[in-house]
C-alpha cells in the first residue's frame, strides 16, 4: 500500500502543508480570476477590486453573491490548471498516491480545479455535513474502473485556526442516511441525522494547510473568523488499491 493509502484507511484523511511558493501560485491564480470576473460585471473600478479577496464581504452586497459566485465562475482555466499540475505539491501528492486524474464532474472536458469564497456569519455560504461520495451517487456519475476517489481542500487564506472546514474522523467507516433534495438548483445530499450526534472536529488550518481525505468522510463548513475565507479543492482519481 502507498502512504497515502495507509493514512486513509485508518482514519479517513491526513493533512499536508503546501509549500509557500505553492501557495502564492494558487493565492495569484484565484486572485486573477476573481478581478476578471467582476471587471466582466463591470465592477473594475468597484470598492470590491480596490482591496484584497479577503475584504470582499465588506462590500460583498453591491452584488448578488449567489449569481456572481456558482460553481462554474469558481472553476479554474485549463491554463491554470496546467500551472498548478506543475507544482510541487502535486508531485507530492504523487508519492503518496500514485499518477491521478483530477475529475472533471462538470464535463467541461478538463479537470476541475475550483476555490470557494467564505464570509463571515453568512450561514449560507457554507455547506451542510456530507459525504462527497453522496454527490456522485446523486447526480449516477461514472468514473473508471478499478479507480477511486480521493479529495483535496486546501486553505488558501484563512484566520489562523479558523480554516472553516468540519469532518468527522474514521466516518468513512460508517454508513449514514441521506436523502436527495433540490438546493441552488441541484439535488444535493442532506444527511438524516441530528448534525449533534456526530463527534464533529475543525480542521484548525492556517494559509497552505490542505486535508485529504476519503470520499465518503463526513465533512462540512463552519462559520468563523473575521475575514472572508478562500479554499481550493478537487477530486483526484487514483487506482483503487492506492485509496484505502
Amino acid at each position: 500500500m502507498t502512504p497515502g493509502c495507509l493514512r486513509l484507511k485508518s482514519k479517513g484523511y491526513f493533512f499536508k502543508k503546501i509549500a509557500e511558493d505553492d501557495l502564492l501560485v494558487l493565492r495569484s491564480l484565484i486572485q486573477t480570476q476573481y478581478i476578471s470576473r467582476l471587471g466582466n460585471l463591470g465592477l473594475a473600478a468597484d470598492k470590491l477590486t480596490s482591496s484584497s479577496i479577503c475584504a470582499y464581504h465588506l462590500n460583498s452586497h453591491l452584488l448578488n453573491h449567489e449569481e456572481t459566485w456558482p460553481k462554474h465562475e469558481r472553476l479554474l482555466s485549463r491554463e491554470s490548471v496546467k500551472l498548478i499540475r506543475n507544482c510541487n505539491f502535486i508531485a507530492s501528492l504523487s508519492k503518496d498516491f500514485g499518477e491521478f486524474q483530477i475529475s472533471d464532474e462538470e464535463k467541461l472536458d478538463r479537470e476541475n480545479i475550483y476555490w470557494r469564497l467564505v464570509r463571515p456569519g453568512v450561514a449560507t455560504d457554507v455547506g451542510p455535513m456530507h459525504a462527497d461520495a453522496w454527490f456522485w451517487e446523486l447526480s449516477d456519475s461514472k468514473i473508471p474502473t478499478n479507480m477511486a476517489r480521493v479529495k483535496v481542500w486546501i486553505a488558501i487564506h484563512c484566520e489562523k485556526g479558523q480554516s472553516g472546514f468540519r469532518f468527522v474522523e474514521k466516518s468513512h467507516l460508517s454508513k449514514f442516511p441521506y436523502k436527495g433534495e433540490f438546493r441552488d438548483g441541484k439535488l444535493k445530499p442532506q444527511i438524516e441525522i441530528d448534525e449533534r450526534k456526530l463527534k464533529i472536529k475543525l480542521f484548525e488550518s492556517e494559509p497552505g494547510d490542505a486535508i485529504i481525505f476519503h470520499d465518503r468522510l463526513l465533512h462540512g463548513g463552519a462559520l468563523g473568523g473575521t475575514e472572508t475565507r478562500v479554499s481550493l479543492e478537487f477530486t483526484m482519481l487514483v487506482k483503487e488499491n492506492a485509496a484505502g
